[in-house]
């Protein structure tokens, strides 16, 4: 397998992960939400603590990269240079001689 593929599939896995912990997390707080706990050290309660607290860094996540990603788009406005390049760069614009 070529390396940029595997790393795609290696990204798109992790990716997955991610998505499935999350709706897993979700599927837990759903079903222990109104769990009556009996002591001090409950497991239950300690996992619904794990899947919240996992939540709220993926919430916390999506908010940093929407910042850093709107404070990359300020400095690139700022300083003028183009946001997205519509340019078609092929072998006639660029004027190259094909020879056969």
């Amino acid at each position: 397998m070529r390396k940029p593929v595997f790393k795609k599939l290696l990204v798109l896995g992790l990716c997955l992960c991610i998505v499935l912990a999350a709706f897993i997390s979700l599927d837990l707080i759903s079903r222990h939400s109104n769990h009556e706990c009996t002591h001090d050290h409950c497991g239950i309660c300690l996992q619904l603590g794990g899947a919240s607290h996992f939540l709220a860094q993926l919430r916390m996540a999506n908010i940093a990269a929407f910042f850093v990603l709107a404070q990359i788009t300020l400095a690139l406005w700022l300083l003028g240079l183009p946001l997205l390049s519509h340019e078609a760069v092929s072998p006639v614009a660029l004027r190259v001689r094909l020879n056969n």
